[in-house]
């Protein structure tokens, strides 16, 4: 019979309590660095939605206006034939007190429904608009519904790609005689310049 040597045996139960504990610690060390970094990146993610409603907040106060919204581009679902569903929803908003949010009914919105307002907006130029002398549209009688009285909207890019817009709404008449068209569009251009370098380092977090 095999005769087992004490100190061998010894020695490897040593070993083997070694290697146990240090996969166990290593695992530990692990948990807690994969911990440190879910929190670090859920404090980041807090930190670019609470910057971009401060540069929303800060646009509707300086252009005087009544909402300013952030619009994004989505897929959704797919079609019968497997094309995707492609979709907006509105991701962030400031309004000013007694203005009725519209965050819950932007939401899952079919771009085809919004072909022609989105492209006048992709076209334009920093222009504002009053929603009297638009055409007949779907998004004509939102804004009516919404007491929109004008607006001005500008493309979110990001990486050479449309993600969405920037909008910002007067609700009554007496804001919009005072509203100086180029001084909201120097206040739209940087706000829009802000929110785009966000929403890129939101992206860089979740890679």
């Amino acid at each position: 019979m095999f005769d087992l040597n004490p100190e061998l045996f010894e020695y490897g139960i040593a070993t083997a309590t070694f290697i146990v504990g240090a996969f166990y610690g290593l695992k530990k060390i692990k948990e807690k660095l994969f911990s440190e970094k879910k929190k670090k990146e859920q404090k980041e993610y807090w930190n670019i939605h609470s910057e971009i409603h401060e540069i929303l907040t800060e646009l509707r106060i300086r252009t005087d206006a009544a909402r300013a919204q952030i619009i994004q581009f989505h897929n959704g679902e797919y079609f019968m034939d497997g094309v995707s569903m492609k979709k907006m929803s509105l991701t962030h908003e400031s309004l000013r007190s007694g203005i009725s949010a519209e965050v819950h009914q932007k939401k899952d919105v079919l771009i085809s429904s919004y072909i022609d307002f989105i492209r006048s907006i992709l076209e334009s130029k920093h222009k504002f608009e009053i929603v009297a002398l638009m055409k007949e549209s779907y998004q004509r009688q939102l804004f009516f519904a919404s007491n929109v009285v004008a607006y001005m909207a500008v493309p979110i890019v990001n990486k050479g790609m449309n993600v969405g817009y920037l909008i910002v709404h007067w609700c009554s008449d007496e804001k919009v005689d005072q509203v100086k068209e180029q001084v909201v569009a120097d206040e739209m251009r940087h706000a829009k310049d802000r929110i785009e370098v966000q929403l890129s380092h939101q992206i860089s977090l979740e890679k």
